[in-house]
């Protein structure tokens, strides 16, 4: 239990200190171990567990579109582990599977093995995160095409009064 804590804060630090020495199609160093990660990852308890979640989630990040793709044909079951792969891949996908994503980190964190859950949770927050920017950013963009129709009307406005004001003056110039 005490290696496994380890082995997660370790991972963790990797992956927040943007470490990118665990290559996902290479052997990854697990202690005595190696593990060896090939494709979705697996809720197993073990040494392996932290490291291949890891590893998938930077392929994840780093890949292709048919990347991607192929990841979701490979986890289309209807278990945990293939929902919260599905949710890693989702993540790094398009802005409009951002929400599915979420959901799915959210419906299955709980069910994780202890040692995967501070990651998962650090992923769910970080796509909360982008999604939550995602949304200033397009409130703000629609606050500024608001305001930018509400200038050009008081311009209009304020050229008809400045137009009525020339008009008056004129008339009381001329006798």
């Amino acid at each position: 239990m005490k290696y496994t804590k380890l082995l997660a804060g370790m991972a963790l630090a990797a992956l927040l200190s943007g470490c990118q020495m665990m290559n996902t199609d290479a052997t990854v160093s697990g202690g005595s171990a190696n593990c060896f990660y090939y494709g979705p990852p697996v809720l197993v308890e073990g040494e392996c567990l932290l490291p291949n979640w890891v590893s998938f989630g930077l392929k994840a990040q780093r890949e292709d579109s048919d990347w991607r793709r192929d990841m979701l044909k490979q986890t289309a079951d209807d278990t945990a582990q293939d929902r919260l792969a599905r949710a890693v891949v989702l993540s790094w996908s398009g802005k409009d599977q951002w929400k599915q994503a979420a959901e799915l980190y959210k419906r299955d964190i709980s069910g994780a093995p202890s040692a995967l859950q501070p990651l998962l949770r650090y992923w769910l927050n970080d796509l909360e995160a982008r999604r939550s920017l995602v949304t200033n950013v397009s409130s703000n963009d629609q606050q500024v095409q608001r305001l930018r129709r509400e200038n050009a009307e008081l311009s209009k406005k304020l050229d008809a009064l400045t137009a009525i004001e020339e008009s008056m003056n004129a008339r009381r110039r001329t006798p």
